[in-house]
């Protein structure tokens, strides 16, 4: 159900056998040195695409994010900040991808927009080229989307304005328009 790999050295590109974990919960690969383009079968985690009532177990969760500041000579830009978000009902409400700081290219698979329960995509300082997904409203639970340092371009689409939970978006350092 998680699987955390990050600040690793791995290398190369993400194996397509990871299609066949279709009960991951959180995916988490950041801080590598992982690229090449993303496997293009996100439709297959079946656990973020849609919700199974028939999971009873509560489980008591907690998720870190590390944010690090950029370090300058002499001085520290941002801070360090540990954000703790409980979660106290069903693990199954819990969806993230983490890729983020790799060198993965290419355009942003369109079929991550099929993962309608996910809570929590991260794929910044990356190599991403092309536009936003105009299928992203999709993904009707996310909270927090970091699409930033990469090269996508084209217009900020307006169908982010639909997604209800989008608390925190980063589309900073890419070449977008509109």
């Amino acid at each position: 159900m998680i699987l955390s790999l990050r600040f690793n050295k791995f290398h190369g590109g993400v194996p397509r056998h990871i299609c066949i974990l279709n009960d991951i919960q959180v995916l988490d690969f950041s801080q590598n040195d992982l690229s090449g383009k993303l496997p293009r079968c996100f439709d297959n985690f079946s656990s973020s695409v849609q919700s199974d009532d028939s999971m009873e177990e509560s489980i008591d969760f907690r998720l870190y994010q590390w944010h690090f500041c950029e370090h300058l000579p002499g001085k520290c830009i941002g801070a360090m900040e540990r954000t703790r978000r409980e979660y106290g009902k069903k693990l199954r409400l819990l969806k993230m991808i983490d890729l983020s700081s790799n060198k993965f290219s290419g355009k942003i698979p369109w079929e991550i927009a099929s993962l309608a329960e996910l809570v929590s995509l991260n794929l910044s300082r990356n190599d991403f080229t092309g536009k936003i997904a105009t299928n992203i409203d999709q993904m009707k639970m996310l909270e927090s989307l970091d699409l930033s340092g990469n090269r996508l371009s084209g217009k900020i689409i307006e169908t982010l304005a639909r997604l209800n939970f989008l608390s925190v978006l980063d589309l900073s350092n890419n070449n977008l328009s509109g």
